[in-house]
């Protein structure tokens, strides 16, 4: 196997909620597009223990348990030659209570494609834009949700 010369941790999109545990992956990059999974044998550790810490080694590396919202640094560093990830900062919100779309009650004529939005409205009162993660669906058989077109309503 070749040498390590760098690791990088999934996911890749660094943004969890408070309360709900999350997974991360070490991944190996040994040059020339070799690359190999790691996380079990990485030690991990969180940059800011009040925001998330995580499980630093054994079946269960690389568990992150977020505690409070804030942003720390989730590092994975190779136990043998002391290299570690440089992926930069995780996100910690606050979790979310509800969904809201908007607009809530569009009046559309027939064949218009009309943006949506949908939003996580969270424990602390914070909002953030879900549109892209949320699965959209509609039901009434006059309206169709475009799969390449997150968020449109076509009537």
């Amino acid at each position: 196997m070749p040498p390590l010369k760098a690791i990088t941790t999934r996911p890749t999109t660094k943004k969890i909620e408070v309360g709900l545990d999350a997974p991360f992956r070490a991944i190996a990059d040994r040059g020339n597009g070799i690359t190999d999974e790691i996380t079990t044998t990485v030690t991990w550790s969180s940059t800011n223990p009040a925001v998330a810490t995580v499980q630093a080694t054994g079946p269960l590396a690389g568990l992150v348990h977020p505690v409070a919202p804030g942003k720390t640094t989730i590092v994975a560093r190779d136990r043998a030659t002391g290299i570690a990830n440089v992926d930069g900062a995780t996100e910690v919100r606050a979790r979310a209570v509800s969904l809201s779309v908007e607009p809530s009650t569009p009046v559309l004529p027939e064949r218009v494609r009309f943006p949506m939005r949908c939003y996580a409205n969270r424990a602390d009162g914070s909002r953030s834009d879900v549109t892209a993660d949320a699965t959209w669906a509609s039901s009434s058989a006059n309206v169709t949700v475009g799969r390449q077109e997150i968020g449109r309503a076509h009537v």
